[in-house]
């Protein structure tokens, strides 16, 4: 446990300061099965809190690359989150892993999603299904993501 606070911790500095890309925001969510219920709160407030940061910012700061819009960073972590849960150790069409990946995308919806920002997770979940996946270049990635993305759809909506 020592290990993996202390891990996202460090994450939290290095993204705060802009030490790190944004792609690793995405660990982040892997919190989500925090067993510490006082770690999982402040990891929640924290995202909730660097979410709105980036709502709010006007786009120009120091750690922004060629003027790229900064204040979808939070949403634009959704496609990678969705990458890694296909991808993840634990992931099976079983219904107990299914329920696992609902508890990871209610997580992620809790900090990050807002009434604004749905239509934008339904539009990502789409461009997701267009894409292929470098890990699984044959058709199988289809499989591997279309029931995440039904979950998706499904947390959505119950959101």
């Amino acid at each position: 446990m020592q290990v993996r606070h202390g891990f996202l911790e460090a994450l939290q500095k290095a993204l705060g300061r802009g030490a790190l890309a944004q792609r690793w925001y995405t660990l982040c969510f892997l919190a989500a099965f925090e067993p510490n219920d006082q770690f999982k709160d402040k990891m929640v407030r924290w995202l909730k809190n660097r979410a709105e940061h980036y709502r709010n910012s006007n786009g120009k700061s120091r750690s922004n690359r060629a003027g790229t819009s900064r204040h979808l960073v939070m949403e634009k972590t959704f496609p990678r989150l969705i990458h890694l849960l296909a991808h993840h150790t634990d992931f099976s069409k079983e219904e107990n892993d299914l329920d696992d990946m609902v508890t990871y995308l209610t997580f992620y919806l809790e900090c990050v999603g807002t009434a604004d920002n749905y239509a934008l997770f339904f539009h990502l979940a789409q461009r997701v299904k267009q894409a292929r996946d470098a890990l699984d270049p044959d058709s199988s990635e289809v499989k591997r993501i279309r029931p995440i993305l039904l979950l998706k759809g499904v947390s959505i909506y119950t959101f």
